[in-house]
């Protein structure tokens, strides 16, 4: 909530939140208006989880790719047991 109060104190002003609360005012807004509000959270999270993604270890490494599958196809599968 507190990124949709910020959101809309921006855009529409400090008299905006007077006489209510950010998700009622939200919700009488067309829905164009909605919808920009939204995309904005929705790339927000897009980037953040790229991020995430990139901090951690990704995808793997070409090189460690190239070991996959792995040749002893019996021992994945569980053969020879």
């Amino acid at each position: 909530m507190e990124e949709l109060e910020t959101w809309l104190l921006s855009r529409y002003g400090e008299a905006v939140l007077d006489d209510t609360d950010a998700l009622t005012y939200f919700q009488s807004l067309a829905p164009e208006q909605q919808r920009i509000f939204l995309r904005e959270v929705y790339y927000a999270e897009l980037r953040e989880g790229g991020r995430e993604f990139n901090e951690m270890d990704g995808w793997p490494p070409l090189r460690q790719l190239s070991a996959w599958p792995p040749h002893d196809r019996d021992a994945v599968a569980g053969g020879g047991q």
